[in-house]
């Protein structure tokens, strides 16, 4: 019934493989309920993981021991989060570093392995457009969410569910967190004539018909 602009729509998670299937399989495929258009989903890499993988490459570049580890990490994650290109910014930063430095083989693949995630993402990483968009930059929401949605109420003391069971109980939960349970179940009781039993009438048989 929503009549006004569409909602920003983001989705903040890490960019591993069920990440990026459940993007692909299910939130892309989403349509407007009453256009039919496709959802514009934007999605967003966990400012937290891309965190983790430039304090990887300052470890590779200069050892966890040298105080340079942390200056250059923290100066990253400035640029990261606060400079247009900000994610450009920070490869070019360690791939010249690293085209000047020795690195074992051990820190050269953990540098490879944490240069080639931000490489291969930079398009979800537009951190400081997300900031003036207000879409928020890690999952912590989402994760909040899902304990108080899900953990809260499936993972108590000796529960057991299957899918069938765990889905109709977490409708139920979505409404009564959402507040929307009275107009729901309002709705709900509207249709139900459907399903109402009709009255008992008593065989009557024909009186015609004759005893066995």
């Amino acid at each position: 019934q929503w009549q006004g602009p569409l909602p920003s729509l983001a989705y903040v998670a890490d960019s591993g493989g069920k990440e990026s299937s459940y993007f692909e399989e299910v939130l892309r495929k989403m349509r407007h309920p009453r256009t039919g258009l496709r959802l514009p989903w934007q999605r967003v890499v966990d400012f937290y993981h891309a965190a983790e993988r430039i304090w990887v490459m300052a470890e590779s570049l200069f050892g966890s021991s040298s105080p340079k580890h942390q200056t250059w990490a923290l100066r990253m994650l400035k640029t990261l989060k606060g400079k247009r290109r900000g994610v450009k910014r920070v490869l070019h930063s360690a791939a010249s570093l690293a085209a000047r430095r020795k690195m074992g083989q051990t820190r050269s693949k953990a540098f490879r392995k944490a240069y080639n995630y931000l490489r291969k993402r930079t398009k979800w990483m537009r951190y400081r457009d997300y900031k003036q968009r207000h879409i928020p930059l890690g999952s912590g929401i989402t994760e909040a969410a899902c304990k108080t949605v899900y953990t809260q109420r499936l993972k108590l003391s000796g529960m057991r569910w299957k899918r069938p069971g765990a889905g109709h109980v977490l409708n139920l939960r979505t409404l009564l967190l959402s507040r929307t349970w009275r107009p729901a179940y309002g709705r709900f009781l509207a249709t139900c004539h459907t399903f109402l039993p009709t009255a008992y009438t008593a065989f009557t048989p024909n009186r015609r018909e004759k005893a066995a």
